[in-house]
This record gives structure tokens, sequence and C-alpha cells, in this order.
């Protein structure tokens, strides 16, 4: 089966989101809240909290990341393997 990369990218950035929405949802109902009671040091402190889980879903950054992280575990697998 081949996966064209826009059938990809689309899949990736589907997961990333509902990753996004899985991480920050405690924050958002929260952030809700706040805004309802008109509380900005709350709303800017959990602005920035979901601005900093955004960030390291963004596609670029979150594919370095499980990039490096798949290679040190192989690097690990075959370290043990030779011993």
């Amino acid at each position: 089966m081949i996966i064209d990369e826009e059938l990809a990218q689309s899949a990736i950035n589907n997961f990333l989101q509902r990753q996004i929405n899985k991480k920050t949802e405690k924050e958002q109902k929260q952030l809700a809240k706040a805004r309802e009671d008109n509380d900005y040091a709350k709303i800017h402190t959990l602005s920035e909290k979901i601005a900093d889980i955004e960030s390291k879903f963004q596609a670029e950054i979150w594919l370095d990341n499980a990039v490096n992280k798949m290679a040190k575990q192989q690097l690990s697998a075959d370290n043990r393997t030779y011993r």
C-alpha cells in the first residue's frame, strides 16, 4: 500500500491535533472558567501553558523529537544485542 505525501501529512496533523486536544483538555476547561470569572492572571497562566503544550505538538518539533527518541531506542537495543 502506497500512501501519498498529502495523506501522510493529513494523518500526522490530525494525530497531533488530537494529542493537543487531549493534553490541554483540563486547561481548556479551566481557561473557560477563568474567562467567565474575568480572572486575567489565571487566563494568562493557562494560555501560556496551553501554548507551551501546543508548541510541543507542532509537526516539525514533534517529528524531530520522535525521530531522536526512536534512534535512541534503536541504539539501546543494538547495544544490548552486541553485549
